[in-house]
């Protein structure tokens, strides 16, 4: 347990973002350094996504029947914090810093289980960079050689909360969505392009409610962010607008992001969109659909070897509802292993990931070190 804490709290201390950009690259050294010196009888490599990100791919040498992944990135942090993200915490029960719980705790608890074990077979890890913006490390790891080399029975992501084993997510698509008008004075006006995207938007919701999954849940749309007004000047990502109420919006940009079903897929949402726009005589939209992937669902069958490693090492197999949770690209690594069975289980604190003060319970990283532990001696025997 020791270990676990320590690996956690150096783990926080290292950032992903440097001047306001992505930079993983100080995690991925560390990681990579570690593992070189801790497990000499793995295979460690590096896969460069972009510069200064980078994944880390490892195997023992052996035909892969485990898969484990994570991602070594987070979130920006937030200006609510009241102390230093980067600066781990350690109370009698948690350790508080930015990623604690989405997700550097389980990493931590994931090695110190790996230590323990000595010498594996069968076994691959993919630590990987981008999961929290565009998912460039697993897009990427999903086209290059060593995926192709690899065909494992289970994947395991240690991407996840609650102690609970998750066997299924939704798919999610995030886009842009534009729209311009010729402005006018407001007394004059017509219509209202703010309010006509708005309407657009309720009334896609409406629609996409009327689908559903028994296992996924209903599809849901989310605008995250809103510019609108006349526009008086614009830089690279950003408007100014003009301060007056007596003219109408001259644009507006949103992005939009869809959690999908195989009931209704993200280009179907999107053509909605556009039905409702012609409706309401919206002349000149645009959407740019910055990606959509598709979730997974695995049955729970398929995954007795790991419900039967949790049940040993904390009494029983609790599940995450998917209604509830998130997109885990490893539902991406269906393309090239169609017959895997995908799955999750982590022990980060439900409700932290993402915000301020995130923290993780001590009492947790100490259950996932015992099931990590336990997953490893189950499916990948030592010689």
């Amino acid at each position: 347990m020791k270990n676990t804490i320590q690996l956690t709290k150096k783990l926080i201390s290292l950032t992903s973002y440097k001047d306001g950009k992505q930079n993983e690259k100080p995690v991925s050294d560390f990681l990579y350094s570690f593992m070189c010196k801790q497990f000499p009888h793995l295979a460690v490599s590096a896969q460069k996504v972009a510069k200064n990100r980078y994944n880390i791919f490892a195997t023992d040498r052996f035909p892969t029947k485990l898969l484990v992944v994570n991602q070594i990135d987070t979130v920006p942090p937030s200006l609510l914090w009241n102390t230093d993200p980067f600066t781990p915490k350690e109370t009698e029960k948690n350790i508080i810093g930015l990623g604690a719980t989405d997700s550097k705790g389980n990493i931590a608890a994931f090695l110190s289980a790996l230590l323990q074990c000595g010498n594996t077979k069968g076994l691959a890890l993919l630590w990987y960079v981008d999961e929290e913006s565009q998912f460039a490390g697993m897009k990427y790891f999903v086209q290059s050689k060593e995926a192709k080399k690899i065909n494992p029975k289970h994947v395991l992501s240690i991407d996840g909360n609650g102690c609970a084993l998750g066997t299924s997510c939704r798919g999610v698509m995030e886009c842009t969505i534009r729209i311009s008008d010729t402005p006018k004075h407001s007394a004059q006006a017509k219509k209202n392009i703010l309010i006509d995207f708005f309407d657009v938007i309720l009334k896609t919701q409406k629609y996409i409610q009327t689908f559903s999954s028994k296992t996924l849940g209903k599809p849901t749309i989310n605008i995250a962010t809103v510019q609108s007004g006349c526009v008086k000047k614009k830089s690279v990502s950003n408007y100014t607008f003009q301060n007056q109420g007596n003219i109408t919006p001259e644009m507006i940009e949103a992005l939009v992001e869809i959690r999908t079903i195989p009931e209704i897929t993200g280009k179907e949402i999107v053509q909605k969109i556009k039905e409702y726009a012609k409706d309401r005589d919206i002349k000149n939209i645009d959407i740019d659909i910055h990606f959509d992937e598709t979730g997974f669902e695995t049955k729970r069958n398929t995954l007795e070897p790991i419900q039967k490693s949790i049940t040993q090492s904390i009494g029983g197999t609790i599940y995450l509802d998917p209604k509830n949770f998130g997109y885990l690209d490893i539902a991406m690594l269906k393309q090239i292993y169609p017959n895997t069975a995908l799955c999750s289980f982590g022990v980060g604190v439900p409700g932290q990931a993402h915000a301020p003060n995130e923290y993780i319970s001590k009492t947790n990283l100490q259950k996932g070190e015992a099931v990590y532990k336990q997953i490893l001696k189950n499916l990948t025997t030592t010689p």
